[in-house]
C-alpha cells in the first residue's frame, strides 16, 4: 500500500482534474490516516491550484476525499476553493454529488458555504428554477 501511495503522489502533478479527484478518493478509501499529513498537503495544493477545472462531480469527491471518515483532513484553503467553485456551477450538481458536498463541509463545519448557498439561492428564484439540471431529478 505504501508504494501505491508514493506512485499515486508521484503522478499527482501530471495528472487531470478527474485524476486528482480520483487519486484523492481512492487513497482516502484504502488508506485512511496512514496518508501522512505532508501528501494530504500535497494532494490539497495540487487541487487547490487546478480547483476551476473541477466539475460538481469532481469537487463533490473530492470534499468526500478530505473528510472521509479514518481521514479527516483539514484543509482551509482547499476547502474555501472548492465552495467559491462550486457556486460558479450550481445547476452543474446532481442531486447525490449536492448532498456529498454539502455531507463534507458539514463534516468540516466552519467552512462556510455562503456563497454557494447565495447560488442556489438565486436559481430556485427565477421562474424556471425547476428545469434546472439541478432540481430535474427532485420534481
Amino acid at each position: 500500500m505504501i508504494e501505491l501511495q508514493d506512485v499515486a503522489i508521484k503522478v499527482l502533478p501530471e495528472s487531470s482534474v478527474h485524476g486528482i479527484s480520483n487519486i484523492a478518493w481512492a487513497l482516502s478509501t484504502i488508506s485512511g490516516s496512514s496518508i501522512y499529513f505532508g501528501k494530504m498537503d500535497l494532494m490539497a495544493k495540487t487541487a487547490s491550484d487546478s480547483v476551476e477545472e473541477f466539475k460538481p462531480q469532481f469537487l463533490a469527491n473530492t470534499a468526500d476525499a478530505f473528510v472521509y471518515k479514518s481521514m479527516q483532513h483539514l484543509s482551509s484553503p482547499l476547502f474555501f476553493s472548492m465552495s467559491q467553485q462550486a457556486s460558479l456551477v450550481p445547476t452543474g450538481f446532481q442531486p447525490q454529488e449536492l448532498v456529498q458536498f454539502f455531507w463534507a463541509f458539514a463534516n468540516m463545519n466552519h467552512h462556510p458555504l455562503d456563497d454557494f448557498f447565495d447560488s442556489l439561492n438565486s436559481l430556485v428564484q427565477k421562474e424556471s428554477f425547476m428545469s434546472t439540471s439541478l432540481f430535474k431529478n427532485l420534481s
